[in-house]
């Protein structure tokens, strides 16, 4: 996966998501997994809709009834601003409650994935098991998520560049976007090898540039509607697939 240059290897990485869809398309006990959350996503999102465009605007015109004449614009400026600072409060609840309800699924996925391809994965033992590694990979997410804010607050130096200083920070943070979304793909088969924090990243660097192409295309199409509602479970289970293959060349050298 690593051979071949950083262009290509980038390249490669895209291809991880279809890997797993194909994979979830040919293992129909797979299904379940992968439309559970979606269907709690999808669930989620409607209500977020609801919220914004049916219940708080009954409420705000109740209390506040819509005047006539030029007085009108004063009170939709408001009116709109209120609709809009749900709407985003919304989704950031989505976006937070979605991701710890998804949590299981993919890690069931991608225990899935090993029994399938290998026999089992290490440490298949039970629900135990599976609660012990959750809660390895949330404490992992959130110093995840701490290093992106470091990271982010860092870039933001390049902001003294002149002229490409606000391009570089976007780039930059791109980029370590896409090298935290591929370590959330292979976070569920590293954290059922016991692996640490560190120990994760340092699997990452080994094939650096194939999962940063990953982790890029995966985020990129978690901004397609519908779509982002199934490419997380099937990017998680072509990761898994990857790993595997990665530790099997390995063992073989």
């Amino acid at each position: 996966m690593s051979d071949g240059s950083p262009f290509k290897a980038f390249r490669a990485g895209f291809g991880v998501p279809w890997l797993g869809a194909r994979w979830i398309v040919a293992h129909q006990e797979a299904w379940p997994l992968v439309a559970a959350p979606a269907a709690l996503h999808a669930v989620l999102g409607a209500a977020v809709l609801w919220l914004c465009f049916v219940v708080v605007p009954a409420w705000f015109r109740s209390a506040l009834p819509a005047p006539e004449g030029a007085s009108y614009l004063l009170w939709l400026i408001p009116y709109l601003l209120l609709i809009a600072a749900v709407l985003v409060a919304g989704l950031v609840v989505v976006y937070v409650v979605g991701g710890l309800l998804l949590l299981p699924f993919v890690d069931l996925l991608s225990r899935q994935v090993e029994r399938v391809e290998v026999g089992g994965a290490p440490d298949d033992d039970g629900w135990l098991d599976v609660a012990r590694d959750l809660a390895q990979s949330v404490a992992h997410s959130l110093m995840a998520a701490g290093l992106w804010l470091v990271g982010n607050l860092l870039l933001m130096l390049l902001y003294a560049v002149p002229v490409l200083g606000e391009l570089l920070h976007m780039a930059g943070g791109a980029m370590l976007s896409a090298l935290l979304i591929a370590r959330e793909l292979i976070d569920a088969p590293l954290s059922r090898r016991r692996l640490g924090f560190w120990a994760k990243l340092a699997v990452l660097r080994r094939h650096l540039w194939y999962w940063w192409g990953a982790g890029a295309v995966t985020g990129l199409l978690l901004f397609v509607p519908f779509l982002n509602l199934v490419v997380l479970p099937a990017a998680v289970a072509g990761a898994t697939l990857v790993h595997l293959r990665h530790e099997s060349g390995q063992a073989k050298g």
